[in-house]
């Protein structure tokens, strides 16, 4: 082989080994890809000269014309676009939302290594709201416009760039309500991994893929005493990360249906099963049983202490079904407030994104 494709070959490795253990925002698959098509190009005698120039152009260095087998650039040039291709459909592509104080990126060394992730291989998109979401104390339509634009901006263009992506990842540390939101711009996105922090060690973790044995409590339902069956409005309380009584309740006065733990917990949810089997228990419920014990039901007014994960796959279930579905309101909570649910919004139907204050 001749030294000149030697030497061209090992300074394109070099300099694909130098981006990979680099920090930047780099794309290795792209420069895989467009090398290999350079290379490619380069076995056909009639341009070989010209492309090979300006490979060596890039790469700092001269050669000296049409020397060397052709073919043998066309076959590096295949390898090179096989592996762009292989390399681009491993990236891990992460949709981090932030919408309260803490904000937690995934790219840090540290979570990287406990997620076990490559830096060079993750492709991280931010739905940052602090800012706009900390402006005041009380949420105004103004801020909220902002933020429900935001998202539905970033949260469709991650569904499009992911319909295919069997491996896309959500996280997140932001309101219920917009995170549900956000959930029902991501219906056709294939999330299958979770990452939850984990406060205690400022760390995060991954939800398991696999479990043989079912290791966790189930969902139970309280409904009230004496029903309501003719209301046209009721509370449903979803508690999984802390119990929701009913004095936070105090400042609804309608029916309140319990879906809960018996001991609800932070990080509670470890499996991507056990996510599952959750989701499934709420919408079910919220789909079949809540519509038959109350007929008349127009709008659900959902109060939760969950995590993202959690909130996350409601929205994208009442992605799908809004045709079948009353009007869904779902409410922030602030401890230090009273009420404590300070607003709501809905996420589904012609009203979607619109805001509730103090039951307003």
């Amino acid at each position: 082989m001749n030294i000149n494709i030697v030497l061209i070959f090992l300074l394109l490795i070099i300099t694909l080994i130098s981006k990979l253990f680099s920090n930047k925002d780099t794309s290795i698959p792209n420069t895989l890809f467009s090398t290999g098509i350079i290379f490619v190009l380069s076995g056909v005698s009639q341009i070989d000269e010209g492309l090979f120039e300006i490979i060596a152009r890039y790469l700092g260095f001269e050669i000296s014309g049409n020397e060397g087998p052709y073919w043998i650039r066309s076959v590096i040039g295949i390898v090179f676009i096989f592996f762009g291709v292989f390399l681009s459909r491993r990236n891990t592509h992460i949709l981090n939302m932030h919408g309260i104080f803490v904000q937690k990126d995934i790219d840090c060394p540290n979570y990287l290594k406990n997620l076990k992730l490559s830096q060079y291989k993750i492709k991280e998109q931010v739905i940052d709201f602090v800012d706009v979401f900390n402006a005041q104390e009380k949420m105004d339509k103004t801020r909220n416009d902002i933020i429900c634009n935001s998202i539905k901006k970033s949260a469709t263009k991650f569904s499009d760039i992911n319909a295919e992506n069997r491996s896309a990842c959500f996280t997140g540390m932001a309101p219920i309500p917009y995170t549900v939101l956000a959930g029902t711009y991501l219906g056709d996105a294939h999330i299958n991994r979770y990452f939850e922090y984990y406060s205690k060690n400022d760390t995060y973790y991954e939800l398991k893929k696999h479990c043989l044995i079912k290791k966790w409590d189930e969902l139970k339902l309280s409904l009230p005493k004496k029903m309501k069956t003719d209301s046209k409005e009721i509370i449903l309380a979803i508690s999984i990360t802390h119990a929701i009584s009913n004095n936070d309740l105090s400042q609804f006065s309608l029916d309140v249906v319990h879906l809960y733990l018996d001991e609800p917990s932070d990080n509670a949810i470890t499996y991507k099963a056990q996510l599952d089997d959750y989701k499934d228990t709420i919408f079910k419920y919220i789909e079949n049983e809540l519509m038959e014990e109350y007929p008349q039901l127009e709008t659900i007014h959902i109060v939760a202490s969950i995590p993202s994960c959690v909130s996350l796959e409601i929205g994208k279930c009442f992605a799908f079904r809004t045709n079948r579905l009353c009007d869904v309101i779902v409410y922030h909570y602030e401890s230090s407030a009273s009420p404590k649910y300070t607003f709501g919004l809905y996420v589904l139907g012609d009203k979607k994104g619109a805001l509730i204050i103090n039951g307003e």
